[in-house]
């Protein structure tokens, strides 16, 4: 027999724009109600929960982020609660102030996870989730691109792009007012290859409908955010992403990967920012209607991402290969601008033997 949802959580579920969203405030709520079973030894519904009076339900919050501080936990963390809990009364009419509660909250920390993964760290990471084929094109993927890791789960394969230059083209959440162009490079289009080729070895169909990357048991839905940061952490356990403070690294897991991405972009020379924050889905902040009104072209993404994309390499092999062709390109320029001038020079020399010539005659 089909299990009855309760309609106040009905309520608070349609009233989540996304389902990552649903589900972090699922959890959290879930963790509301069981904490308060166990205070006063006597278990809630949902749909019980929104009957009780105004004074009483402000109370237990009151007392649950107090709790919940006593724990240690930070700031954001207790915020994100009672986030979830406002949306979930306030979607079934119920309005609690939540002024002192807030007020309980521990006082703002240093944010952690704010720094980028280095070159080396992620050749570590690979070798660390070698053999797992589909979670190393996802790092490959993640540092191409510069893109959230809930990319996955709005990412089919009619929105890569065909080769052009080297270099791919991703339509990231496609069809959505967030919708933005980036690319991957080489290294990355064979990782993902390598993971497409397996697929298909095993008897998966796979057409411009499907899952770029697929949810391990379930091809027809696609590899989750939570999915991929949950078994990055346990296979990156060995990197050194910096201390362990409040439950955070100074390496985010996934963001990481991001964070390298836009410092490179933005360190390389010649690259034109406002182009860059386009590929990287931020809004502009210096030029406020960029946002709306600059709508650059795919092949002029593609010119600015050719500029800083072999940075983005992680193996030695590829970053090798790149360096010796961006020597090459120094010889070949160098050896064109000699050429240049030595026939500049003949040139100027001819001149000089037809005027020396010409004062000879007289």
């Amino acid at each position: 027999m089909k299990k009855t949802v309760q309609r106040s959580i009905l309520m608070m579920e349609n009233g989540c724009k996304s389902p990552y969203t649903r589900n972090e405030y699922r959890v959290r709520l879930n963790r509301f109600v069981e904490k308060l079973g166990m205070d006063s030894k006597s278990a809630f519904t949902f749909d019980e929960l929104i009957k009780i009076p105004v004074s009483q339900l402000k109370e237990w919050i009151e007392d649950y982020v107090m709790y919940r501080k006593s724990c240690g936990l930070a700031r954001s963390t207790i915020n994100n609660d009672i986030a979830a809990i406002t949306h979930f009364l306030r979607m079934n009419d119920v309005e609690v102030s939540m002024y002192k509660a807030k007020k309980f909250m521990p006082e703002q920390i240093k944010i952690r996870g704010d720094k980028p993964y280095t070159t080396e760290l992620l050749q570590q990471a690979l070798r660390c989730v070698a053999g797992y084929t589909q979670f190393n094109a996802v790092v490959h993927f993640l540092c191409a691109t510069g893109a959230r890791g809930g990319i996955t789960e709005h990412l089919k394969m009619k929105h890569i792009g065909e080769l052009k230059d080297g270099c791919k083209s991703v339509l990231c959440y496609a069809d959505t007012k967030d919708e933005y162009l980036t690319f991957i490079h080489p290294e990355a289009i064979a990782s993902l290859d390598q993971w497409l080729e397996i697929r298909k070895q095993r008897g998966d169909i796979v057409d411009k409908n499907s899952w770029v990357f697929c949810h391990t048991n379930d091809t027809s839905s696609p590899l989750h955010e939570a999915d991929i940061d949950s078994r990055l952490q346990s296979k990156l356990k060995s990197l050194d992403r910096g201390e362990l403070i409040h439950g955070r690294y100074d390496i985010a897991i996934t963001y990481g990967m991001r964070k390298r991405w836009n410092l490179i972009s933005k360190l390389t020379d010649g690259v034109n920012p406002h182009l860059s924050e386009k590929m990287f889905a931020h809004n502009s902040q210096s030029l406020k209607l960029d946002t709306f009104y600059l709508k650059p072209t795919e092949e002029q993404l593609l010119t600015e991402y050719k500029k800083f994309y072999p940075e983005l390499y992680i193996s030695e092999e590829y970053r090798l290969k790149a360096e010796l062709e961006r020597k090459n390109k120094i010889i070949i320029e160098n050896q064109e601008e000699k050429d240049h001038r030595l026939v500049n020079q003949e040139s100027r020399i001819k001149e000089l033997e037809r005027i020396l010539k010409r004062f000879t005659k007289w």
